[in-house]
């Protein structure tokens, strides 16, 4: 049971873990297609109909996709002069707290998210501009954005309570198995600082 467990959360990191570098890739999309509506209106004089509505669906993939690496990654707002300073079992128990917290948004993310998408397909809503277009895709990003933040962490729930219950770090996270992709992410790289790892080698 403690092997199927350990897959399936190892399955959960490396599927949010793609998920949020591919959609990385959006930040540029957003970048080129505001540049280029800048030029073509301010320079040209003829304004694309289309930019306002495809940056909005490319913030809307970056937000909501990523929203999984972001929490698999523990990059969310903490005071780290305390937290940083607090023993392992009581940052797990403030991680416990945070998991929660998030329960209860994601619920609402997922419900409200879904009944909108829903009626936004039966609608085959469109979007209120010049372009007009299809509005359901970017509906639908809100229940699926609330769903990877769920699972990402319920499986981080798992590795805190474990911290909990031992009183120390567990390395059940110590390597993904993604050898074969030419990828390997260690447990230090997922909870460690920026500047850590330099400071750690000198």
């Amino acid at each position: 049971m403690g092997k199927i467990l350990s897959g399936l959360g190892q399955g959960i990191d490396i599927f949010n873990e793609w998920t949020g570098r591919l959609v990385a890739y959006t930040a540029l999309g957003l970048t080129f297609v505001t540049l280029y509506n800048v030029i073509a209106r301010y320079i040209f004089a003829r304004p694309p109909i289309w930019a306002w509505d495809v940056n909005t669906y490319l913030f809307g993939m970056l937000v909501f996709l990523g929203a999984g690496y972001h929490v698999l990654h523990r990059q969310y707002i903490t005071v780290d002069v305390i937290y940083n300073r607090m023993p392992p079992r009581i940052k797990a128990v403030a991680s416990l707290f945070a998991f929660i917290m998030a329960c209860i948004f994601c619920y609402v993310v997922i419900a409200e998210g879904t009944e909108m998408a829903l009626r936004s397909i039966s609608r085959l809503e469109r979007i209120s501009s010049a372009w007009k277009p299809i509005a359901y895709p970017l509906r639908a990003l809100v229940p699926i954005g609330g769903l990877l933040i769920f699972v990402q962490y319920t499986r981080n729930f798992i590795s805190d309570f474990s911290v909990l219950i031992r009183g120390k770090e567990v390395d059940e996270r110590d390597s993904f198995p993604m050898d074969e992709m030419g990828i390997e992410i260690k447990a230090d790289e997922l909870t460690s600082e920026p500047g850590e790892e330099n400071s750690s080698g000198n």
